[in-house]
């Protein structure tokens, strides 16, 4: 099984605005595939409780999950998956970044855990 490795920027970070750069990884019969990611509003009503179910806005102010949190400060947006806490800076630009930060993850032991990897 071949195995081809790039460089690419991931736009999850916590409390700086350092880029990071991750291999990726794609194999002739499996690998990540980002149309396999839940959808952004299942996934975060799931993580997070204080999710409101339905709202008017694709942007929507919740407590932050990253730190110890009394008034709302993650934003996220329900439609494309980013997120930023304006009080400890975590940021991403989708639910795959949310669960790496959560978790502690890598990138792929995230993607495996959401379903998105390894698929034919």
């Amino acid at each position: 099984m071949a195995i081809k490795n790039s460089l690419y920027v991931v736009g999850a970070t916590r409390g700086s605005n350092k880029i990071i750069y991750r291999k990726q990884y794609t194999r002739k019969n499996g690998g990540f595939n980002r149309a396999l990611l839940p959808n952004p509003i299942h996934y975060y009503t799931t993580q997070l409780s204080q999710l409101p179910i339905k709202t008017k806005s694709k942007w929507i102010l919740v407590n932050c999950c990253f730190h110890q949190d009394r008034n709302p400060s993650l934003s996220i947006n329900i439609e494309s998956g980013h997120f930023k806490c304006f009080s400890c800076n975590a940021k991403g630009c989708d639910i795959l970044a949310f669960h790496q930060l959560r978790y502690g993850f890598d990138f792929i032991t995230a993607a495996k855990d959401l379903g998105a990897w390894g698929h034919g």
